[in-house]
């Protein structure tokens, strides 16, 4: 038997969510395989380490470059194929603060792929507002989302 609280493990805690909607002209297939296929994310997002897509399994964020340092630990918590990824994300740089992100795929009603990523994250009252905002969320996932993977999927 599962545990709950590790498939909704915000669940309990007060967050504050980051909603980014972004509409591409691809196939859901693309958009999806962008987001959960270790090659390609290494091509738009981050190099990711350990990488299986299943739930329950544990994978590293890390920088691309000759260091590749990891910055974030991921934990796997739902799978449903070409609609929802769901994973923790936690960043092993700030105290080990916990998120979940939450990436899920439908058609658009103009056609393509309308992706909306949920980043949902635990306010830590110990951490200065100023150090980790809500804002510069918004801004790193407006970056990767309508730029770094809409660029990569025109390119596709």
């Amino acid at each position: 038997m599962k545990n709950k609280i590790l498939k909704n493990p915000l669940s309990f805690m007060e967050t504050n969510p980051v909603i980014i909607k972004k509409t591409y002209p691809v196939a859901t297939h693309k958009v999806w395989k962008a987001i959960t296929d270790k090659d390609q994310m290494k091509e738009w997002y981050f190099n990711v380490d350990n990488f299986v897509l299943e739930e329950d399994t544990a994978f590293n964020i890390c920088e691309i470059g000759d260091e590749k340092l990891c910055h974030h630990r991921c934990v796997i918590l739902e799978i449903v194929p070409e609609k929802k990824f769901k994973h923790t994300w936690t960043q092993l740089s700030s105290r080990n603060r916990l998120s979940v992100l939450t990436w899920a795929i439908e058609p658009a009603e103009t056609g393509g792929t309308r992706l909306i990523l949920k980043y949902e994250y635990l306010k830590d009252s110990t951490v200065a507002e100023k150090d980790i905002s809500k804002n510069d969320n918004e801004i790193e996932w407006e970056k990767l989302l309508g730029t770094s993977l809409n660029n990569y999927l025109k390119n596709k």
